[in-house]
């Protein structure tokens, strides 16, 4: 008879903990205030550090957006969600998917934040370049907070033209 013994899924389980590249210190999401959320997001993108990129980004809840993708997550087992986790961040990295929330601004600017204790939105507008001109667009991002840490679980994106 033969037993076998599977890890829980938690971070020691998992096959990449979040350090920061420099210093090599775990990254752990602080108790930050939404707009601070997405200005740290936003940078970090600016940089392609991608660990703190996703370190307030509540990927399921992004996953999910897609009607489809959200059918087939909520009718697989355990070990295939975390499967499609670690596809669909890899896709976002690539750039294959959801190409809007990891388009790298050139600048950006908070324009408002809103929130009651547990939902929050915060827009943005943000400014891309291109051969001969700027793009700019709203951003609208949605947070949510969890054991007291506000994560981004959606967002909308209004063009507002050239400059």
């Amino acid at each position: 008879m033969s037993l076998e013994i599977r890890p829980s899924p938690s971070a020691a389980a998992s096959n990449a903990i979040p350090v920061e590249s420099k210093s090599a210190i775990v990254l752990q999401p602080e108790d930050i205030s939404p707009d601070k959320v997405i200005e740290q997001t936003i940078i970090a993108r600016q940089k392609s550090l991608w660990d703190q990129f996703f370190l307030y980004m509540d990927l399921e809840e992004m996953l999910k957006r897609d009607p489809a993708r959200s059918r087939k997550f909520n009718s697989v087992s355990a070990d295939e969600r975390a499967d499609m986790l670690r596809a669909f961040r890899a896709d976002l990295m690539l750039q294959r998917i959801d190409y809007d929330i990891v388009a790298i601004p050139s600048k950006f600017y908070i324009e408002t934040t809103t929130y009651s204790q547990t939902e929050g939105t915060v827009k943005v507008l943000e400014w891309f370049k291109n051969d001969k001109f700027q793009e700019r667009k709203r951003y609208t991002y949605y947070v949510r907070q969890r054991d007291g840490i506000w994560q981004i679980y959606d967002y909308t994106v209004d063009n507002l033209g050239t400059e």
